[in-house]
């Protein structure tokens, strides 16, 4: 019966109660989570080192590398997929955030936040810094950029704001022409997604048609053989497919348990797709190649 009246009996079988209780949560929201269908199959994952923790921006470099960048260093990143981790880093000494990089033939494009465009190319194996030329836009200082990609059709670089004031609406694709070495006078076109994209529930459950998305790029990329344009967008956690015109064609969700920040999208010269996402506190940044499978939407 003395036992039955000590208070530390009672304090510790408390904490047990309450870190199963916690524990179960934990495991029921991730049984449920990774229960739910996503839009996309994973058919390679890689876990990224303290470096790219804060990758921001992925494009593909011939023999199976990709080239990437991070929020706050001035440095390429070259990850080795088949060596599974980080074998090169080219320092083009400038701090800043980082958002977007595209890779056409031996340059490199690396995109800040602000809408400047660094340039370099890509030096001998055995160089580790380079001098980057730098373009400035000063019409995009308050925009928030995070997207870069090259096509190849019409020679540019393609970029649309994640936010900005003025285009809450509709998004404005800008193009950055590789011949003249300047920003293309008008938007190459505008993508009208107000309203159009249905609300979900971490990839499952549709909500009223009153509740709708509005889509903040995180990064985008051409498909080399179709010419479709794919907008990843790490708040919504979906892939958007659009036509080469920016047609709105069709969503895909990503789990937002697997997916924590999707911010980077690239292909290969063949079409397949890759997607990376920041880490944190307790869990590894990411880059996953990934196969589309049924839209979530079509339009």
């Amino acid at each position: 019966m003395k036992l039955l009246k000590n208070p530390v009996l009672y304090i510790v079988i408390g904490i047990f109660l309450f870190v199963g209780g916690v524990y179960w949560a934990f495991e029921y929201k991730m049984k449920k989570a990774l229960a739910k269908p996503d839009d996309v199959e994973i058919l390679e994952t890689w876990e990224l080192s303290e470096d790219l923790m804060e990758i921001s921006g992925i494009s593909y470099l011939e023999g199976r590398k990709l080239a990437c960048v991070q929020d706050e260093e001035g440095i390429v990143f070259v990850f080795d997929l088949d060596k599974k981790k980080v074998v090169r880093e080219i320092d083009f000494k400038e701090l800043g955030d980082y958002e977007g990089i595209a890779v056409v033939e031996e340059m490199v494009y690396v995109l800040r936040s602000d809408g400047t465009i660094w340039e370099m190319e890509i030096p001998p194996t055995h160089q580790n810094e380079v001098t980057a030329k730098k373009y400035e836009f000063p019409q995009f200082e308050d925009y928030d950029i995070e997207s870069l990609d090259y096509d190849k059709k019409n020679q540019r670089l393609l970029f649309v704001p994640k936010e900005n004031a003025a285009e809450i609406s509709l998004k404005k694709v800008y193009a950055f022409n590789l011949v003249t070495k300047k920003l293309e006078s008008e938007p190459v076109f505008e993508i009208d997604l107000d309203g159009k994209i249905k609300e979900y529930d971490y990839g499952n459950e549709v909500f009223d048609n009153e509740e709708l998305v509005e889509v903040e790029p995180a990064d985008m990329a051409v498909h080399p053989i179709t010419g479709k344009i794919y907008i990843i967008d790490s708040e919504n956690h979906i892939i958007i497919e659009l036509s080469p015109l920016g047609k709105p064609l069709a969503v895909y969700r990503l789990n937002s348990f697997i997916f924590k920040n999707p911010e980077g999208i690239c292909f290969t010269p063949q079409g397949e797709m890759y997607i990376s996402s920041e880490g944190s506190v307790g869990l590894f940044a990411n880059i996953w190649r990934i196969k589309l499978e049924e839209p979530f939407q079509i339009f």
